[in-house]
């Protein structure tokens, strides 16, 4: 089944006369239970594409569908009902907040949620268990190494049980032994949740670890 389709995306930024088309028309389209890697150089729009994916910005033109629904028509505020429903983020940077604790960290993204205190609690225990880092829920940020950084960025991502889950360099600050392990929780993911998983990268290695594979260069789409 189809999660989402993208019809000649174009992505476009101006500064005063000036203009810079970052995304030149891409269409594809991804279903439910796709592992898929996002591949190019430095500014071929990789990081742009993510963030129209991600209902973090819209695009200039074009049309995208998602869960069925256009949000190419959508406001900024039924786009963020979406973005925190249905879409989980990994970034290369982690994001955790220093002065939270690693349970604390995981049980952010539902603090909006209808969900009690114990069953927020309860939720975020399942997801650290589900990623081995469960053994640190009271630690800071700060006292976790790299690769357990990710797993709770991971953990966190999950809580809200998104049907899509997109990734930014997910491995980029990592040594090459992390990085597999990291890659094999996401194939773990995909594979036993059934989570789609939208990754960007640049590094070859990397990308062809993934069932499926999408190349830009320069705002287009290649074979």
């Amino acid at each position: 089944m189809e999660l989402f389709h993208l019809e000649n995306i174009k992505k476009e930024y101006k500064n005063g006369d000036q203009s810079l088309e970052v995304l030149k028309g891409v269409s594809f389209s991804i279903s439910e239970g796709d592992f898929v890697s996002i591949m190019g150089r430095s500014g071929a729009g990789k990081s742009t594409l993510l963030q129209i994916l991600g209902c973090l910005d819209a695009p200039s033109s074009g049309k995208y569908f998602f869960d069925e629904m256009p949000i190419h028509d959508l406001n900024d505020d039924q786009m963020s009902e979406i973005r925190n429903q249905k879409i989980g983020f990994v970034f290369q940077s982690f994001y955790l907040l220093p002065y939270l604790s690693v349970l604390q960290n995981v049980m952010m993204p539902m603090e909006y949620s209808y969900l009690s205190l114990n069953e927020r609690r309860d939720r975020a225990l399942h997801w650290l268990s589900r990623f081995q880092i469960d053994h640190r829920k009271d630690y800071l940020p700060k006292q976790l190494s790299g690769g357990e950084k990710q797993r709770v960025a991971l953990a966190r991502s999950m809580v809200n049980e998104p049907k899509l889950l997109l990734a930014d360099e997910p491995t980029g600050n990592l040594d090459l032994k992390v990085r597999d392990e990291v890659i094999e929780v996401f194939h773990a993911l995909n594979q036993k949740e059934k989570t789609t998983i939208i990754m960007v990268t640049h590094d070859q290695e990397l990308g062809a670890m993934t069932p499926k594979r999408i190349h830009l260069r320069s705002g287009l789409l290649h074979d």
